[in-house]
């Protein structure tokens, strides 16, 4: 069985620092984490239907319905190594606000989930990655596109 469990010993140590004085400056930096945790569950129901706390993948009308992973309330748990199911996970962990990962499992489940979590800007434990694994985090994260807001808004060209 492959897992990603929120790490909760770094959990609670993160929530439990005092906040910061300034509620406006405060909520002012939630909102791109907000933003990310949004992104994240779009994304993720976009590739797997939700059914209760189990997540199935999106299949053609007629075609068998196959369940990609479960969510346990701290624990999301497969019996993939398949990359998609993995992605599918982290989206899931950062949707929850997860900012330290667990990861548990086959060493192909593990390699995957430290590479796919880094990418994502978590924290992963469970795991130390090999040169190669810090090469592909880095390769994959080059080949991501870039979210601007000139991607965001067009440029009329033929405006004067």
């Amino acid at each position: 069985m492959n897992e990603i469990g929120v790490d909760e010993a770094k959990e609670t140590k993160r929530t439990d620092e005092p906040k910061p004085a300034n509620v406006n400056q405060d909520e002012d930096a939630e909102k791109p984490r907000l933003n990310q945790r949004r992104d994240a569950a779009d994304s993720l129901r976009k590739r797997f239907i939700e059914a209760g706390e189990q997540l199935y993948y999106r299949t053609a009308p007629g075609e068998p319905t196959k369940l990609a992973f479960t969510d346990h309330g701290k624990r999301l748990v497969t019996e993939h190594d398949d990359p998609s199911v993995i992605q599918g996970m982290v989206l899931l962990a950062k949707a929850k606000g997860w900012s330290t990962v667990r990861v548990n499992g086959t060493p192909e489940f593990k390699t995957e989930a430290w590479v796919q979590a880094t990418i994502a800007g978590l924290d992963v434990e469970g795991y130390t990655p090999r040169g190669i694994d810090l090469a592909r985090a880095e390769d994959r994260r080059d080949q991501r596109p870039l979210r601007s807001k000139t991607a965001q808004y067009p440029v009329d060209r033929n405006a004067s």
